[in-house]
């Protein structure tokens, strides 16, 4: 006859471990599923196609270096020439940071690859667009670091300050990413 032996559970060991074991999860699961990702992997599964080898009204990808079509742009924070740029102003809140300003602007370019440019139209595909740009310009201003002449120019463009209305420093930092001539890039889209 077969008996059973009573396990010794500690419960109070159980209830922590399920919380962790859920946070962990969470993070996970928000980083796999992150915008950032999604489009990483998208990008890896596609395969690569020379430009002269894509056909009209066919997904592909490419990958080249990015050429002007008109006068660059300038980044507004570090004044680098570009086609393509994007910047995140953030804030200190309560418990972490929260969007203070954003900011991004994008204008036609070619890529170059193997000899050949292909047109990236942004007006017919901008509201179908999805970006991942390394954020890789940095700067922070706060208690006893004031915001730079030209940081307080772009935030009085944006209509923000960077100090409060008793004249102390807010606690921002500035991200900032770019498309910059001859960087290499990777485009994912449909041929026209």
């Amino acid at each position: 006859m077969a008996r059973l032996i009573p396990l010794n559970i500690n419960t109070n060991i159980i209830f922590p471990a399920l919380i962790i074991i859920g946070f962990i999860t969470i993070i996970l699961v928000k980083y796999f599923f992150s915008v950032d990702k999604i489009i990483l992997r998208k990008l890896k599964k596609t395969p690569y196609k020379p430009i002269n080898r894509i056909k009209e009204n066919e997904y592909a990808k490419i990958i080249g270096k990015a050429k002007y079509v008109h006068k660059p742009l300038t980044a507004p924070l570090s004044g680098r020439p570009c086609v393509y740029y994007h910047v995140i102003i953030e804030k200190t809140i309560k418990n972490g940071w929260t969007t203070y300003a954003e900011d991004k602007n994008i204008q036609d370019f070619f890529i170059e690859s193997s000899n050949e440019l292909a047109f990236i139209n942004v007006n017919q595909a901008n509201k179908f667009t999805k970006l991942f740009l390394v954020k890789d310009h940095n700067k922070r201003s706060g208690f006893l670091n004031d915001a730079s002449a030209r940081l307080e120019d772009y935030l009085e463009s944006l209509g923000k300050s960077s100090t409060s209305f008793l004249g102390f420093n807010k606690s921002l930092r500035y991200r900032e990413g770019i498309i910059e001539l001859d960087e290499k890039i990777a485009v994912k889209g449909i041929g026209k």
